[in-house]
Formats: C-alpha cells, sequence, structure tokens
C-alpha cells in the first residue's frame, strides 16, 4: 500500500511530546501567535512528501522508496535507542550511533530542506546545461565522446519530485 501521508518528523519521536490527552502543540514558524494542537499521527506531515516519479528509470514506479527507507534504516533503529533516553536509561553504542543518524536526518528531511535541495539542484542542472550550450564546439565534442551520455537525459523525467 503506497503512503500518501509522509511525516517528517518521526510519529514515534513526536508522541513523546504529547499531552496527557495525546496531542502535541505546534506552531507555524512564520506566525508563532497561531499555536494549534493535533494528534501525532497529524502533525509534522505532508501529502506526497517523499513521493518520487521514477516511471522512467524503472519498470514500475517506486514512489515510497524514501518513506520506506527513513522508517526501516533511520527510524526504526533509533526506536530503541528513544525509548531508553525516555525511560532515564544511557544508551547503549550503537543505539548512541543510531540517535546520531536520527538527529541528524530529522534536519534534512523537512519540506523546507526538501524544496532547498530541489532548487539548488534545478539551479545548477540549468547553469551546467546553459555553460554546456553556450560554447557549440564543445557541446558537441562532448556528446562524440560520450555517446552514451544522451541515454541518461533520455531515461530522466522531467522533474522527479511530485510537487501536486
Amino acid at each position: 500500500m503506497i503512503k500518501k501521508k509522509n511525516h517528517y518528523k518521526s510519529r514515534f519521536y513526536i508522541e513523546a511530546f504529547s499531552d496527557q490527552n495525546g496531542f502535541v502543540w505546534t506552531y507555524p514558524k512564520m506566525d508563532p501567535a497561531r499555536l494549534f494542537s493535533g494528534k501525532p499521527e497529524n502533525t509534522a506531515c505532508k501529502n506526497k512528501l517523499y513521493h518520487l516519479n521514477l516511471d522512467g528509470l524503472d519498470t514500475k514506479p517506486k514512489i515510497d522508496i524514501i518513506e520506506n527507507f527513513l522508517a526501516d534504516h533511520i527510524e526504526s533503529p533509533a526506536a530503541n535507542a528513544l525509548k531508553a533516553l525516555r525511560e532515564k536509561k544511557f544508551p547503549s553504542e550503537e543505539e548512541r550511533k543510531n540517535l546520531s543518524v536520527f538527529f541528524g536526518i530529522l534536519f534534512t528531511r523537512t519540506p523546507t530542506q526538501i524544496e532547498n535541495l530541489k532548487n539548488l539542484l534545478d539551479g545548477d542542472f540549468e547553469r551546467m546545461s546553459t555553460l554546456l550550450a553556450s560554447n557549440k564546439e564543445s557541446y558537441h565534442n562532448l556528446f562524440r565522446r560520450r555517446p552514451n551520455m544522451l541515454r541518461i537525459f533520455e531515461t530522466l523525467p522531467p522533474n522527479p519530485f511530485i510537487t501536486a
């Protein structure tokens, strides 16, 4: 089943901050006076945040690949360490490593950071393409020396990030 709602903060992490009624209080960075509460399953999530359109690169779309990777390789290994911390126990060396990765990724997987990366990559690709195309001789020489390079461009989707 494809997960439509993607959390950019893990539910089990958010649950640690819930009040006695199971609600988490949140405020938007740009409008901190607009405080609101919600259940952890509806907090820090966005529809299709990690969905990728890889139709051109594979026989079937793998739009859940990022969400599944985060769940299996980042969140699950850190869950025991977070549980230990909540119980005021010192995590093992392996748990501390898992926590380091978890907290490092926590910052980079937000909608703002994903948009920043997308804009950076789009800008770099556009600048590189313009630079290549600005010199006709260099452009043709590049593809004469590397004829397989054209196949790469044929398989790339226009933009792998689904924004709708």
